[in-house]
């Protein structure tokens, strides 16, 4: 049996982002795969946009402006 003491969890948040198409199983099996897509295109489109946008704390760089206001 394993200790408390001796087991180490690392805890991770994640994120998970449901997304309705409305009308989707009214659609030809066809029409649904071409929907699936355009909404894959769509969300690896907004992956890519937030690496761009968001740098990793380490490459942050605070302005002296912006660190006197947080005193």
């Amino acid at each position: 049996m394993i200790s408390n003491s001796s087991l180490e969890l690392k805890l991770e948040i994640g994120h998970v982002l449901f997304i309705d198409i409305v009308g989707y199983s009214k659609l030809l099996i066809n029409q649904q795969s071409e929907q699936l897509e355009t909404l894959k295109a769509i969300v690896r489109g907004f992956e890519a946009l937030v690496q761009k946008v968001i740098k990793p704390k380490s490459d942050a760089k605070m302005s002296p402006a912006e660190s006197e206001q947080g005193r």
